[in-house]
C-alpha cells in the first residue's frame, strides 16, 4: 500500500469534536485533564491518523513520557510524510535533536506549505525564524518571523517564538514585551509564562520569576512550571519550599514509568 492510500484509509482515533475537545484542554495548560479525557479514547500508543497522534505526541511530552511522544511523533511522519501539521512538529523536534543545520535542510527541500491550513503556514514561518535567529542570522529571522505574525497576528505561539528570537538577539525588553504579548493574547499560556520566569531570572528579577510561576502552577496542570519553580527555589537555597513542590511531583507525569 503506497503512502497515499495509507494517508487516506487510515482512521483517525480522535473524531472532530473529540479532537477539539483535547486540544481546547491542552491549549489551556490542563494536561492532565487532556490526558484523561484522551486516555478514556484509548491508549495513546495505540492511536492512528495524523492529527490524532500528533496530538497524542503533545500530550504525552507533557504527562511524563517524551519517549512515547517521539514514537507517535515518528510514526505519524512514516505514514503521513506530505501532511503539513506533522512536518512541522516533525522539523520542530528536529531542531532540539539534531540542530539548526538538519532543520533547515528539510524546511528548503517542503517550502513555505503554500496552501496549507494559515495556522500551520504562519507557525512553520516562525519556526524558520528562529532557526535564522540560533545561527544569527537576524535580519532573516526578522523577517520569517514578521511574516508569521502578518497571517495570525493574535496567535500567542508566534510571540513567544518572537520572544525567543529577541533573547537571541540580546533584547532583553523586547523579548519580556513579547512574551507578555502572548500571555495577554492568551492567559496563563504555559510557553509564555516559562519564557518569561527564564527572562526574570536573567534579568536577577527572581522575585518576579517565582510571583510568576506560583500563580501558573494554580492556574494550570503542569508538571513542567512546578519542576521549574522547584529548581528556582533550590538554586536560591530555599529547600523547603523546592520539597514541597518536588514531593507530589510525580503526580503531574502519569506517563513517568515510560519514560526513558
Amino acid at each position: 500500500m503506497s503512502l497515499t492510500e495509507t494517508k487516506v484509509t487510515e482512521t483517525e482515533t480522535l473524531d472532530s469534536s473529540a479532537h477539539d475537545k483535547v486540544t481546547q484542554l491542552y491549549e489551556k495548560g490542563l494536561y492532565l485533564q487532556a490526558y484523561e479525557f484522551a486516555k478514556d479514547v484509548g491508549p495513546l500508543d495505540k492511536w492512528t491518523g495524523a492529527r490524532s497522534r500528533v496530538l497524542g505526541s503533545r500530550i504525552a511530552n507533557h504527562v511524563g513520557s517524551m519517549r512515547l511522544g517521539r514514537t507517535l511523533l515518528r510514526l505519524a511522519h512514516r505514514r503521513f510524510p506530505d501532511d503539513p501539521e506533522v512536518q512541522y512538529f516533525h522539523t520542530y523536534a528536529m531542531l532540539g535533536r539534531w540542530g539548526a543545520y538538519k532543520s533547515f535542510q528539510v524546511m528548503n527541500e517542503l517550502g513555505d506549505f503554500e496552501g496549507a491550513d494559515e495556522e500551520i503556514q504562519a507557525d512553520w514561518f516562525a519556526l524558520r525564524g528562529l532557526l535564522y535567529a540560533v545561527v544569527r542570522d537576524f535580519e532573516h529571522a526578522d523577517k520569517w518571523i514578521d511574516r508569521a505574525l502578518e497571517l495570525q497576528p493574535e496567535r500567542a505561539w508566534l510571540h513567544v517564538q518572537r520572544s525567543s528570537i529577541f533573547d537571541l538577539q540580546d533584547r532583553p525588553q523586547d523579548a519580556v514585551a513579547s512574551a507578555e504579548k502572548a500571555m495577554e493574547l492568551q492567559p496563563w499560556f504555559r510557553p509564555a509564562v516559562q519564557n518569561l520566569a527564564n527572562r526574570f531570572v536573567q534579568d536577577q528579577r527572581d522575585d518576579e520569576a517565582i510571583k510568576l510561576l506560583r500563580a501558573a502552577n494554580e492556574k494550570i496542570e503542569s508538571g513542567d512550571i512546578r519542576m521549574q519553580l522547584g529548581s528556582l527555589f533550590l538554586e536560591l537555597e530555599r529547600f523547603d519550599e523546592a520539597r514541597e513542590l518536588f514531593s507530589n511531583v510525580e503526580s503531574y507525569f502519569p506517563l513517568l514509568k515510560m519514560a526513558p
